[in-house]
């Protein structure tokens, strides 16, 4: 587990960061392939860490995999209708946000 005070760090890094939209996609109804296959777009390898970080529900909460554990599992670590999920590679050069309304977007940090 990652203790709060690091996913509140993370979370605040992000806002302070430009980012760019890379994919934005309505996924209710979608296969847990056809999700793989847009969570791609990130362009992460799968041995890259990442950070899973839990927005919603409150309190906030993360861990760190290797980013082929959260394509395997993803599906076990959002929960739609309740989890707000934000995953960012440890250079925080890359969002990848599942919310609760069954939206996946990808953004890309401008200065990287």
């Amino acid at each position: 587990m990652v203790d709060d005070s690091k996913v509140q760090k993370l979370l605040t890094e992000i806002t302070r960061r430009s980012w760019t939209e890379v994919l934005e996609s309505d996924i209710a109804g979608s296969s847990f392939d056809d999700v793989i296959t847009q969570v791609e777009h990130a362009e992460l390898t799968n041995d890259q860490r990442v950070y899973v970080l839990w927005e919603r529900p409150k309190p906030q909460q993360g861990i760190v995999i290797p980013f082929s554990l959260f394509k395997e599992g993803w599906d076990d670590l959002w929960y739609p209708s309740s989890d707000d999920v934000v995953v960012v590679d440890e250079q925080i050069s890359v969002i990848i946000r599942f919310s609760h309304e069954e939206r996946l977007s990808i953004y890309q940090n401008l200065s990287t």
